[in-house]
C-alpha cells in the first residue's frame, strides 16, 4: 500500500503520540496479523466501529479489539487514525 498511515495516540498518562502503522491484527481468511493494505485497513476500521475502539503497541501492530484491557500488555489507544494525513477513523 503506497501510503502513509499514523494513529493519533493517548495513553493512560494522557500523553499524545503519532505511531507509524506497520502491521494490522484483524481475523481476514482464518489469519491475524497482516501487512497495512486496503483489505486490512477496511477490516480493521470495520472492527474497530463495532467496538468503539482501536489500540496500537509501540512497535506498531495494531487492533481494533476489545477484548484485551488496556495499558496491561503495552497497548496505547488510538483518538483517530491517519491515512495520507485524512483522519478516516476517530474515536
Amino acid at each position: 500500500m503506497d501510503a502513509t498511515v499514523i494513529a493519533q495516540t493517548f495513553d493512560g498518562m494522557k500523553i499524545n503520540k503519532r505511531i507509524d502503522i506497520k502491521s494490522i491484527s484483524v481475523w481476514i481468511d482464518g489469519v491475524c496479523n497482516h501487512r497495512v493494505n486496503k483489505e486490512s485497513l477496511n477490516e480493521l476500521i470495520s472492527v474497530a466501529n463495532n467496538s468503539g475502539q482501536m489500540q496500537i503497541y509501540p512497535n506498531g501492530n495494531i487492533d481494533g479489539f476489545n477484548e484485551t484491557p488496556l495499558y496491561t500488555n503495552g497497548q496505547i489507544s488510538v483518538r483517530h487514525l491517519e491515512v495520507n494525513g485524512e483522519v478516516v477513523w476517530k474515536r
